[in-house]
């Protein structure tokens, strides 16, 4: 499981979202036998994806600010944050504020005072802020894989309700 994402993948979609033209990447796709293909934690903020195979691909973390995923094959496209992400970077933060605290107050303090000044600040202009982003992150995943062909076939795409876009609900391409 690798944790930054493939440049070879990602130079050639960037390329053909700026053409505005997937065949090259389809064409990829189609020749890999639609391979796994590694995208976390990439930006794809204003991508044009418009048909695009995006079969298999691992989207979990990666900026999908308005993308256009259009008429895209999302089918077991990976957009999940999954709460390990969350434990990780929040475990990851506390220790460091635990360490910056012990280090700030020195050691005259006892450890549940280092601990609750760590969780607080953690709280405070950590936590929060990390909050939001992986929420935004989250949300903004889900309006651009909500149009593609098959978003319910996406991993970690939560359709809420029958007011949910689908490609049934599209008349005209943008």
């Amino acid at each position: 499981m690798a944790l930054w994402y493939g440049k070879k993948a990602y130079a050639l979609l960037k390329k053909c979202s700026d053409a505005k033209d997937l065949t090259e990447w389809n064409a990829y796709r189609k020749k890999t036998n639609h391979a796994s293909i590694n995208l976390r934690f990439s930006n794809l903020k204003d991508f044009y994806l418009v048909d695009a195979d995006l079969r298999d691909v691992d989207l979990r973390g990666t900026i999908l600010v308005r993308t256009k995923c259009y008429f895209s094959d999302v089918a077991h496209t990976n957009i999940s944050t999954k709460i390990f992400w969350k434990v990780f970077f929040g475990l990851i933060m506390v220790y460091s504020l635990f360490i910056f605290a012990k280090y700030i107050l020195g050691n005259g303090i006892t450890a549940v005072q280092t601990h609750l000044v760590a969780l607080l600040s953690f709280s405070a202009f950590i936590g929060l802020p990390l909050r939001d982003l992986l929420f935004e992150l989250e949300s903004s995943a889900q309006k651009s894989i909500a149009y593609a062909k098959n978003p319910e076939e996406a991993i970690g795409f939560n359709l809420v309700g029958n007011n949910s876009p689908t490609l049934g609900s599209i008349q005209n391409r943008p």
